[in-house]
């Protein structure tokens, strides 16, 4: 169902423009604190590196690792474990979330895949700051803020 709804939004447009594309940019509207420079060095990584698909991060705020817990098997546990004890948070792996504000895709494997993360995705690092994905009223203060702030 997904394939044919990538179809369907790609192919009219194609269309439309009377042009052949091979990438597709998805910069997603809830992330309004990206800048210019982030949507151009995106671009120009996944030029370079020519992968299937780009997404953006951010260092995480909180480690799997370390300080996130699940309730699993009627008990709370890490959600992730290594055999190394860690007593810092600064010791543990470091973690990434995905920002979603800048996707980039390689037009043939958007329409194949339904897969967001391949070995062949790359990553771009932005800052907390401009990472801000707004998927509640508390995101949107937060967002108000930052931008009060420049």
């Amino acid at each position: 169902m997904k394939k044919n709804f990538l179809n369907l939004g790609l192919q009219p447009m194609a269309n439309d423009f009377k042009k052949k594309f091979d990438t597709v940019i998805d910069l997603d509207v809830s992330s309004p604190l990206r800048k210019n420079k982030d949507v151009e060095k995106s671009i120009s990584l996944f030029k370079k590196k020519n992968p299937n698909n780009l997404i953006t991060i951010c260092k995480a705020r909180k480690n799997p690792y370390f300080n996130m817990i699940q309730f699993k098997n009627n008990k709370y546990d890490y959600v992730k474990k290594i055999k190394k004890k860690i007593l810092r948070r600064q010791d543990a792996p470091k973690v990434y979330e995905m920002n979603a504000s800048i996707y980039i895709w390689n037009k043939k494997y958007l329409i194949k895949s339904s897969q967001l993360f391949s070995k062949n995705t790359v990553c771009y690092e932005m800052p907390y700051n401009r990472s801000i994905d707004i998927d509640s009223k508390d995101d949107f203060e937060i967002v108000k803020i930052f931008i009060k702030k420049k």
